[in-house]
């Protein structure tokens, strides 16, 4: 049975006004962009404040789509121009922090924020219930991290499913470091399926750390242990306190090859839904099978982006330690996607829609004084430069010579800002010493 939160915030979402006020929304946002000389478009006042309300609504409801909506409306306010008209960063942290979106209050200036007293201290109750304290560092986390890290801090065998975005790795590595600080003995093995990764995520680690104070590389016994190889060294006393960072084959090579197998207290298994792969999925399964049956007790993680049953894992492998799954499909970062099509015989006009909205379609019509070029990496580039608005912009490209192209066509860009930076300047300068172009 749906809640009071749920009941009221589906009305508003399912209701045409509502529809309308959204659409005249993202018409404000993109009018900016066609070059065709019109006057900006005027938001209506009373307009804006049903957003608000209806947002601010939306947030407090359990639906996730209700929520991902909230928050698509509170970051369109927080960057567009409206936010030069009205005052939105309280509006943002009482947003955030009914949605659970608490690193996102990170963004917001303490001395910018207003509220009444009464939401004021409802904003901040839920900051505090979902901090964690680890040595002197305070972490606010994401309502998925922090019921994520009490299952895990009691024990629980969890099925982590999540977008790449919901800080997953995030909150595994502050909890082993946690682990580390309070346990005089602990050993963590984490399965990684690449070496690249491997080396990525010792580096994170030797800087998270650092950060901790925590020892590192100690030898009999003293600090922490970093294990990357399946090679056994049998005269080295082992670490009370190891990292053993592998793919499935390096750990695969540990259980049948050396003469002790390590006492392992927790298994950390990353991109666990290439379990179904065809054939290194069965070399994790086998794996992650063996290990299970030697040490019954191991509590496990598994991180997955979006699996439909996370709880599938612990059947599947038959896990018999207390397990849990949580799921969620809201990420912490806001993500606006939208599709840039031509109408046909017209390269100066420009239709951007709205994709993945249950609000309805939107599709807003910019004119441009320049056309369309043909080719795709001009393409890319034109539309970056277009939309862009003078802010950061990330290009995908299929390969290493598309993105070539594609970098080539933005320096042509006679706006294109690049300031110096020394490090740029030394991998050129290395680059073009030892290797021909």
């Amino acid at each position: 049975m749906a809640s009071f939160q749920e009941d009221f915030a589906e009305r508003i979402y399912t209701n045409p006004r509502f529809k309308q006020d959204f659409s005249n929304l993202l018409n404000s946002r993109f009018y900016g962009y066609s070059q065709n000389g019109h006057e900006p478009y005027a938001l209506e006042k009373s307009g804006v404040k049903r957003l608000v309300e209806s947002a601010l609504i939306m947030a407090s409801s359990p639906n996730e789509e209700h929520k991902r909506v909230a928050f698509e409306l509170a970051t369109i306010f927080y960057e567009s121009s409206l936010s030069e008209q009205f005052d939105f960063d309280g509006v943002m942290k009482l947003i955030c922090t009914r949605l659970g979106n608490f690193p996102g209050v990170n963004l917001i200036s303490e001395e910018a924020v207003f509220l009444p007293p009464s939401l004021n201290v409802e904003s901040e109750a839920y900051l505090a219930e979902n901090t964690i304290n680890i040595e002197e560092q305070s972490l606010k986390l994401t309502k998925f991290q922090i019921d994520s890290f009490r299952l895990i801090s009691e024990g629980y065998s969890v099925s982590l499913s999540a977008p790449t975005s919901a800080g997953k790795s995030f909150l595994i590595t502050q909890f082993i470091a946690s682990r580390f600080l309070s346990e005089e003995n602990y050993s963590v093995v984490a399965i990684v399926p690449t070496r690249a990764l491997i080396r990525q995520m010792t580096r994170d680690f030797h800087s998270l750390f650092s950060e901790y104070h925590l020892g590192i590389n100690g030898n009999n016994g003293n600090g922490i242990e970093f294990v990357t190889s399946s090679v056994e060294y049998a005269d080295k006393t082992p670490a009370k306190k190891r990292l053993f960072i592998l793919t499935q084959e390096r750990l695969q090579a540990i259980l049948y090859n050396w003469k002790v197998v390590p006492k392992f207290d927790l298994l950390v298994v990353d991109e666990s839904q290439k379990i179904g792969d065809t054939k290194r999925g069965i070399i994790l399964e086998d794996t992650i099978t063996e290990l299970s049956n030697i040490q019954s007790d191991i509590q496990c993680i598994f991180l997955s982006p979006l699996s439909s049953n996370p709880n599938f894992l612990f059947e599947l492998l038959q896990i018999s330690s207390q397990s849990r799954s949580v799921y969620t499909s809201i990420s912490p970062v806001a993500q606006h996607v939208y599709s840039v099509t031509l109408k046909k015989g017209n390269r100066k006009r420009i239709f951007i829609s709205k994709i993945g909205s249950g609000l309805g379609e939107y599709t807003f019509e910019i004119k441009t004084k320049e056309s369309m070029p043909n080719s795709k990496a001009k393409r890319i580039a034109f539309v970056a430069k277009l939309l862009g608005n003078n802010s950061n912009s990330i290009l995908y490209a299929n390969g290493p010579v598309e993105a070539e192209r594609i970098a080539l066509e933005l320096a042509k860009n006679d706006d294109l800002s690049t300031p110096e930076a020394s490090d740029v300047t030394e991998t050129v300068d290395y680059l073009s010493s030892n290797f021909w172009c």
